[in-house]
């Protein structure tokens, strides 16, 4: 009983860092944390969350502090959580689509199963997962951990954000890991560009439009395809 008093406590902790905030130019609780922006790439990325959680809330897909995660990052989308209905994705998809600046959008949302939906005890321990990963990486070396994001649903680990190498890749893959409810990492860690070539980047930039994005692709082909493994017991 004490064990899981601590797990609740550890897990409300880090559910309460997905309360929005903005503190020093920077977003915290997962939604826009990235440090190493552009001031054009962060106020994109903050306008796109707004719009996408305001949307869902209007929909009523999900409320403000709804199971639906959402991380943005240089105008890519993270969408991780449960839904009770599957018909909701097709929605969530065109809302999120339809918000101008978003680049790609990457859908690890779950339907829950009658059968077998998540406790509050399943949760706790995603929650206290995350919140291991991120206490590592804060405590890492050579590593900015506002730069990542971590979402675990249903012991699988998805980290986002933006690296300066390979090997930090690596390494922040490797932290994930090493916590013992982490069944499988999936990463979509991007390396980043140079300062100087995202300055430029969002120099002047226009939104992108929806029709625009249709014509570069389908939601299916923008998606490319990441690096998943599972971790070992």
């Amino acid at each position: 009983m004490v064990k899981f008093k601590y797990i609740f406590l550890m897990a409300m902790i880090s559910l309460n860092s997905c309360v929005p905030a903005i503190v020093g130019g920077a977003a915290v609780g997962g939604r826009v944390m990235m440090q190493d922006k552009t001031v054009g790439e962060s106020i994109s990325d903050s306008t796109i969350w707004t719009k996408i959680r305001a949307g869902f809330m209007r929909e009523k897909v999900d409320s403000l502090l709804g199971t639906i995660n959402i991380e943005v990052s240089e105008g890519r989308v993270l969408l991780t959580g449960f839904i009770d209905q599957s018909q909701d994705i097709v929605k969530i998809l065109k809302l999120v689509w339809d918000q101008d600046g978003v680049k790609e959008v990457i859908n690890e949302i779950k339907v829950k199963d009658k059968e077998n939906s998540p406790s509050a005890f399943d949760y706790a321990k995603d929650a206290w997962t995350t919140t291991q990963i991120k206490t590592k990486l804060l405590f890492t070396s050579d590593i900015r951990s506002a730069n990542f994001s971590v979402e675990t649903i249903d012991s699988v680990v998805y980290l986002f954000g933006i690296a300066k190498s390979e090997d930090e890749v690596g390494v922040v893959k490797d932290i994930a890991s090493s916590v013992g409810n982490a069944k499988q990492i999936v990463s979509y860690i991007r390396i980043r560009k140079s300062l100087d070539s995202r300055i430029e980047d969002t120099k002047g930039e226009k939104p992108v439009s929806k029709q625009e994005q249709l014509d570069s692709g389908s939601v299916e082909g923008d998606v490319e395809e990441e690096d998943i493994f599972d971790t070992e017991f």
